[in-house]
């Protein structure tokens, strides 16, 4: 991988440097603690800066894997508190394959009868587009969405409405030298093209949604893990104060993750935390044309994984598949928002996870109940909804198409309502075989008192 020299914050602990992304995950170690264990505790007792992840029960360090593991070996009062240590990784965006690109002001963009096709086939069980694009009115800024990627042109005039303007609502994690001028800004153009496939006026699926930028990319589309589980850590913190009280979820939230690698312990964990404190985590299958299950966090059951398919409904060259791709979704030639006023086509994963957040984002702003906010339920709410075998040339695993969540008995909502109905019948049975059994009790108690009050008068 060639080097990418940035400046940023070693080990995210606020020690200025200006070093290669491979020199600082070389540099840097993953802590997982064991569960009761005090980070700040752990932090004071060895000679390493660091940063505690709270919520994640982790901590960023800044020494090798190596050198922690030595450490340790003096610091016998605290070694017992270490479940895991990993050495920090670099990672990349999967390859998106950029198309045509035109600036919304120019009399070429694109019309919309040609770039919303991915809008178009996800409202529909047949392949062959009928025009007519759905999307969803529910006009309620009622659901959060967490966009973990490259940031966010946040004053695109697409976006603009969906972005709150407070900049405690966003989070820059990498602390790179974007060009830039604003926080948690995107000059890759990764992450506001994924989010303009969640909640864009035009190309969004759900455009009433609350778009929140996580930046844990560089500008180069590059990271660490220790960045990525700083987002993640950022991501719960931030949505336990604006989504639960008192222990209570009272808005819903997803996040889309349109990344992935090698599998990755800490990672996964990372992720776990959110769909725990009921996140729904939207992710990509991977752009390497094998199977998803190698990947993470495309492998963990707790997520919803999405190939990617083209029109037609073939897969798509590139999409990883697999046992572990819960649905597919449009990933090919994909128009959508790009920064400085720009719209542009893009294929991958990347762009078929985020249509699929929007769907899920869709079907919470419609979901009252904070008990069909679950994310497994919405997990297979999706699944069993989706439109089945389908898509072509799938290898193997699932051959469905992502469809809209709320518009069967599938749904989350519903399925809670046949739950409720079948545990009321059962009762209405139980009950009424009570009283029969009373009734009947009472009818032979009357015809004995009969029998007995004639027998006495013969």
């Amino acid at each position: 991988m060639a080097k990418r020299t940035v400046f940023l914050l070693l080990s995210l602990i606020g020690i200025a440097t200006s070093v290669s992304i491979e020199e600082q995950a070389a540099q840097t170690s993953i802590i997982s603690l064991k569960p009761g264990c005090d980070g700040q505790n752990f932090l004071k007792s060895v000679d390493f800066q660091g940063k505690h992840l709270t919520h994640l029960g982790m901590i960023v360090m800044s020494a090798s894997r190596a050198d922690m593991e030595n450490h340790l070996q003096t610091r016998t009062n605290i070694a017992d508190c270490v479940n895991r240590i990993e050495n920090d990784a670099v990672h990349s965006l999967p390859e998106a394959k950029t198309g045509r690109k035109v600036d919304l002001s120019e009399a070429s963009a694109p019309s919309s009868a040609v770039n919303t096709w991915h809008l178009d086939r996800v409202d529909q069980r047949a392949s062959e587009l009928d025009g007519d694009s759905f999307r969803n009115t529910y006009s309620f800024n009622t659901v959060n969405a967490y966009v973990i990627d490259t940031g966010v042109d946040r004053f695109h005039p697409e976006l603009a409405d969906r972005c709150p303007t407070d900049e405690s609502e966003h989070y820059e994690a990498y602390g790179s030298d974007d060009p830039c001028d604003f926080y948690a800004c995107d000059s890759f153009g990764h992450g506001t093209h994924v989010s303009g496939l969640i909640g864009s006026l035009t190309y969004g699926y759900n455009p009433h949604v609350t778009i929140h930028a996580v930046k844990v990319f560089n500008w180069w589309g590059y990271t660490t893990t220790s960045a990525l589980l700083d987002g993640m850590n950022w991501v719960v913190e931030h949505d336990q104060e604006i989504s639960i009280s008192e222990g209570t979820r009272t808005t819903s939230s997803v996040a889309n993750m349109s990344f992935g690698g090698g599998i990755n312990a800490s990672l996964d964990d990372g992720v776990k935390a959110l769909t725990d404190i009921g996140i729904t985590v939207v992710v990509a299958a991977g752009n390497s044309s094998t199977d998803a299950c190698t990947f993470s966090p495309a492998h963990i059951p707790e997520v919803i994984t999405v190939g990617a398919s083209e029109q037609g409904d073939a897969r798509a060259y590139f999409s990883n598949y697999g046992d572990c791709v819960d649905v597919y979704a449009p990933g090919y030639l994909i128009w959508s928002t790009l920064p400085n006023n720009q719209v542009g086509e893009m294929s991958g994963t990347s762009m078929a996870s985020p249509i699929v957040a929007g769907i899920v984002s869709a079907s919470l702003a419609e979901t009252f109940d904070a008990a069909h906010w679950d994310p497994a339920r919405m997990q297979e709410a999706l699944k069993c909804n989706a439109t089945p075998d389908v898509i072509t040339d799938s290898v193997e695993g699932t051959k469905s198409m992502v469809y809209d969540v709320n518009s069967s008995e599938c749904s989350p909502s519903s399925s809670s309502s046949w739950f409720s109905y079948i545990v009321g019948a059962i009762v209405f049975l139980i009950t009424l075989l009570c009283n029969l059994s009373v009734r009947s009790g009472i009818l032979r108690k009357e015809r004995d008192t009969f029998q007995e009050t004639n027998y006495e008068k013969l």
